[in-house]
C-alpha cells in the first residue's frame, strides 16, 4: 500500500475517533449544564461476564456500577451505569454527583471517570493519528 492511501485511512480514522471523543464530551457536558446536580449513592453492581475470546483462557467480567438519588419531589430512583469496568469504577456506599433530567427525574448520568476517560483517549488518540496522517500526506514522496 502506498504513502497516499496509508495517510488518507490515518487522516479518516483519527478523525473518526477524534470527533467520538469531542462527541461523547460534548453530549455529557451539555445533559449536565441542563440537568439538576444532587448527591448519589452508589448502591450494588451489576456483572457481565463476556465469554473466552480466541485469545483469551478466562472469562472476562465487568461491572456497571447501581446508583440511587432522590429527585426533587423526594422520590428515590435506581439506575444502572451503561458503561462497566473491572475493577468496579466506584464502591459500595461511596458518594457521587448525579445529574437528572429538569423534565424526566428518571433520566440522569452520573459524574464519571470512566466517560472522562474515554472521551481523552478517543479525542487525543484520534488527533494523534489525524496528525501523523497529516504529516504523512503532506511529505510522501511517490517511489
Amino acid at each position: 500500500m502506498d504513502k497516499e492511501k496509508v495517510a488518507i485511512l490515518l487522516i479518516i480514522f483519527g478523525a473518526v475517533w477524534c470527533i467520538s471523543g469531542i462527541g461523547i464530551f460534548i453530549k455529557d457536558e451539555v445533559f449536565k449544564l441542563n440537568a439538576i446536580e444532587t448527591s448519589g449513592t452508589v448502591v450494588g453492581y451489576e456483572e457481565y461476564n463476556r465469554p473466552k475470546s480466541s485469545g483469551s483462557t478466562t472469562n472476562s467480567k465487568t461491572y456497571s456500577i447501581k446508583y440511587s438519588y432522590f429527585d426533587e419531589n423526594e422520590m428515590q430512583h435506581v439506575k444502572t451505569a451503561s458503561g462497566g469496568s473491572y475493577p468496579p469504577e466506584y464502591e459500595i456506599g461511596t458518594k457521587i454527583k448525579v445529574f437528572y433530567s429538569k423534565t424526566d427525574f428518571d433520566k440522569a448520568i452520573y459524574d464519571s471517570k470512566t466517560n472522562l476517560f474515554l472521551s481523552l483517549v478517543f479525542g487525543l488518540g484520534g488527533f494523534l493519528f489525524l496528525v501523523i496522517g497529516i504529516v504523512v500526506y503532506k511529505y510522501r514522496k511517490d517511489t
